[in-house]
């Protein structure tokens, strides 16, 4: 896939009914946790999403990035949802949720900005930053998602991380680039 066909893919994508109910859902997490007030970031493709304003692909999971201090609220906010808590690989400080369908990563914010080298208001702004589906939303600044997915293609390669599809990464890498001319 070149640039110039992955832009115009990401200007002419019309979500499915399926893909607007998870997004919709992640938007209604994303209100339940600031009403709880649980600092809450939402990272990855529904993040990038988030500051184009617009979904621009599919996505199979949600990417998260939670204050240290409100690991155990969100967790208690998931697990009232019908969430069960897959693995925790805490040496990583990464957590896995999932119900038929669904599936949330959960990174611990203090853990992933030491590994960035990056100020924690860099992965979660004061601010909301973003909309998904009208909804304003907290999400990493673009610069902070650059490192994200510069770690995330590295382990990828080194691990030889299989589901990583080229595509994903074109799409993440046109959308920063229409990102940064706005």
């Amino acid at each position: 896939m070149n640039l110039d066909s992955a832009k115009k893919d990401i200007k002419n994508y019309v979500p499915s009914d399926e893909q607007l109910n998870v997004a919709n859902e992640l938007t209604i997490l994303c209100s339940e946790t600031e009403r709880a007030g649980v600092k809450m970031s939402v990272a990855g493709g529904y993040g990038l999403d988030a500051l184009y304003g617009s979904l621009t692909r599919d996505h199979g999971d949600y990417d998260l990035l939670v204050a240290d201090k409100d690991a155990n609220a969100l967790s208690e906010i998931l697990l009232r949802k019908g969430y069960l808590l897959e693995n925790d690989e805490s040496t990583v400080s990464k957590h896995v949720y999932t119900k038929p369908g669904r599936k949330i990563e959960i990174g611990l914010l203090s853990a992933v900005a030491q590994a960035l080298g990056m100020d924690e208001s860099e992965l979660l702004p004061d601010q909301p930053n973003g909309k998904l589906l009208g909804t304003d939303v907290y999400t990493p600044t673009i610069e902070a998602h650059k490192a994200i997915i510069a770690m995330q293609n590295l382990r990828a390669t080194q691990e030889s991380w299989q589901e990583y599809p080229d595509a994903k990464r074109v799409n993440q890498e046109v959308l920063l680039e229409l990102l940064s001319e706005t």
